[in-house]
């Protein structure tokens, strides 16, 4: 992505972020896309990218369903171990 510089006269925000409106960083970003759509290593690019998220779903998934099975197998060999008749 090409910047204009800052002129002389000008200053920076404190956070060191460029001075971009909404509009305009959403006007580059999808002037970007569009540019990768065009191009076919841009287009195996966002393939790839989506695939990524869609296994990066999966396993945040499976994660928490093992996570809570696992949970539940410690729960009750406590029950069993102490047995508690709260359990």
């Amino acid at each position: 992505m090409d910047y204009e510089p800052l002129s002389q006269n000008s200053t920076r925000p404190e956070s060191g972020a460029r001075n971009l409106t909404g509009e305009s960083v959403m006007t580059k970003t999808l002037e970007l896309v569009k540019r990768l759509g065009r191009d076919e290593e841009g287009a195996a690019l966002i393939e790839y990218t989506v695939l990524l998220g869609v296994l990066l779903v999966a396993v945040i998934a499976t994660i928490g369903l093992v996570g809570n099975w696992v949970g539940a197998k410690w729960t009750a060999l406590a029950c069993s171990l102490s047995n508690a008749a709260n359990c």
